[in-house]
Parts: structure tokens; C-alpha cells; sequence
């Protein structure tokens, strides 16, 4: 049982909101608090100055102020990366136990402001400690559906798409490109689309994996690109953007399978990793395999 919790919690888990998205969801948090004060009223909240109802209101209009914060650290300061395979359930719980301390704080500021002869610094603790009490499990059943229900759609999906690629003709390379990219030396990395089974984002670098006709091998080559200029060299190919880190050949697709954070493929030749397909390119991924000649 144990055993299993662990590898439950060391799982992937579903990418986390970004840009207005993100921002919605700091609003719904608002409202829960403000709803929840005011239905069940924990604190006492009828004896604040401003009355229960509109007590209720400042403190979701704090907490959402702070689960904004929140999120802004988190995206542009901590950088976390929440779609990539490392952003497991555990992280997300611990991430979301900070955002309940922080928008704890946020809270316990306003009662110090609205009633300095009742708090203190020294009851937040304690305040902390029943929050936790309240919101630990919620948060740990919630983060586990929300994690199963991921898994089971991308699941779904990747089912989807697999009878689309087994339905279709035998994909022919006859549509097949030269694409040149510059080595940083100087040289010209000139390849075949056909020979192309990925591409990897690696910050100002990209990890070409392709395949060599005389070798009859897997070769890997760096090369000083962007993801973006390499996009652009790919348009209208085989070769299809499928992650923020990562372009596919669409050709070379043998197997698909899917967790919460999105699909993931295996790709001939390549034997030490799947490819990543993100919740965001699910969609064209899926419509260009079932186009893909």
C-alpha cells in the first residue's frame, strides 16, 4: 500500500494552468474562500467590523490577490516547469501546500489591519495549523483525480489516434525534403526528412536525432538553433512541433500511450526516451497524423 502511494505520488502530473487560464483559477480560489467564510463562518467572522458578508468578500478578494502572486513567482521567478515529466503529484502538493501558507498570510494581514487588539503574529500558527487540518485532504484526493482523469482522457486520446495511424495508408516518403542547418563550426548539417527522427530543444541548442544511411545508426548532432527558427525550417514536412522541447517525425511514430501530462511517443531509433506531446499540440498532432502521407 505504501509502495503504492509512493509511486502514485511520483507520477506526472497534468500541466498546470499558464497565462489567462491561470488567472481564472485565482479567481475561482477567491470565491471558494469567500463562499466557504461566509456558509460556515470558522472564525467568528459576524463580530469584524464590516459584518460577516462583506468580511467574506475582502478576504477572497485577498486570497485571490495572493494566488496571483503566487503564480507569478512560481512562473516567471522559480521558472518551474510544470510540463515536463519531473512535475510529478508531490510537487504539485507541496506547491499548492505554499500557496495555501501564502494565501494564509495574505489573510491573517487583513485580520491584524481590521482587529490589532484580537491578533497577533504569534496566532498564525495556529491558524496555519487549522487551515492544513481543513484543506490537506481535499487537496490530496483533488490532486489525485485530477491526476487519474488526465491520465485516463490522454489515454483515450492516444487510443484515438493509433486507429487513425492503423486506418490510414501506408505512409510513402515520396513528399520527402532537404532541410539544411547550420552548424556553429560553420558547416551545414544537410539531412533528408526521412532521416530525421527528432528534435530536441536544449536552451540555445537543439539535439538533432537522425539516421545514417552508411552507418546504419542513430547519430546525434548539436546545432546552435532556436525551437522557433527550427519550426520554420520543418513547415509543411513530416516533421511536426509536438511539445515546447520537441519536433517529431510523424513518419517515424511506432507506438503511442498517454499519461496525464499528454501523450507519449515511441519513435524508431530512438530507444532511450519517448517523445513528449503536450496537452497545447494534441490537437494538431492528432490531425496531422491522420493527414500525414
Amino acid at each position: 500500500m505504501f509502495k503504492a502511494v509512493i509511486a502514485k505520488l511520483n507520477e506526472p502530473f497534468p500541466e498546470s494552468h499558464t497565462g489567462k487560464k491561470n488567472y481564472i483559477g485565482t479567481i475561482y480560489i477567491g470565491g471558494f474562500v469567500a463562499a466557504f467564510l461566509y456558509f460556515f463562518n470558522p472564525f467568528g467572522l459576524q463580530n469584524m467590523p464590516l459584518g460577516l458578508g462583506l468580511s467574506s468578500i475582502i478576504f477572497g478578494f485577498v486570497s485571490t490577490f495572493c494566488s496571483a502572486s503566487f503564480s507569478l513567482f512560481v512562473g516567471f521567478v522559480l521558472k518551474a516547469k510544470t510540463d515536463e515529466p519531473s512535475w510529478t503529484l508531490w510537487k504539485w502538493l507541496l506547491l499548492s501546500m505554499c500557496l495555501v501558507a501564502w494565501v494564509a498570510v495574505g489573510n491573517f494581514t487583513y485580520l491584524l489591519f481590521s482587529l490589532p487588539e484580537s491578533f497577533e503574529w504569534s496566532n498564525y500558527p495556529l491558524m496555519l495549523k487549522q487551515t492544513f487540518m481543513v484543506g490537506i485532504v481535499p487537496l490530496v484526493v483533488s490532486g489525485m483525480l485530477i491526476q487519474m482523469r488526465a491520465t485516463s482522457q490522454n489515454q483515450k486520446e492516444a487510443q484515438s489516434v493509433t486507429a487513425l495511424k492503423n486506418d490510414r495508408a501506408r505512409l510513402n516518403n515520396n513528399n520527402a525534403t532537404d532541410i539544411e542547418f547550420e552548424m556553429s563550426d560553420g558547416h551545414v548539417l544537410a539531412l533528408n526528412t526521412v532521416q530525421i527522427c527528432a528534435i530536441e530543444a536544449m536552451q540555445n541548442y537543439l539535439m538533432i536525432y537522425h539516421w545514417d544511411n552508411e552507418s546504419n545508426a542513430l547519430q546525434q548532432d548539436i546545432i546552435r538553433c532556436t525551437m522557433a527558427k527550427a519550426t520554420e525550417l520543418v513547415c509543411a514536412t513530416s516533421l511536426l512541433r509536438c511539445h515546447r522541447s520537441y519536433i517529431v517525425n510523424l513518419h517515424r511514430v511506432t507506438n503511442i500511450n498517454g499519461n496525464a501530462q499528454g501523450l507519449r511517443l515511441a519513435v524508431d531509433g530512438i530507444t532511450e526516451k519517448d517523445i513528449p506531446v503536450s496537452r497545447t499540440y494534441i490537437k494538431a498532432f492528432k490531425t496531422s497524423m491522420s493527414e500525414c502521407k
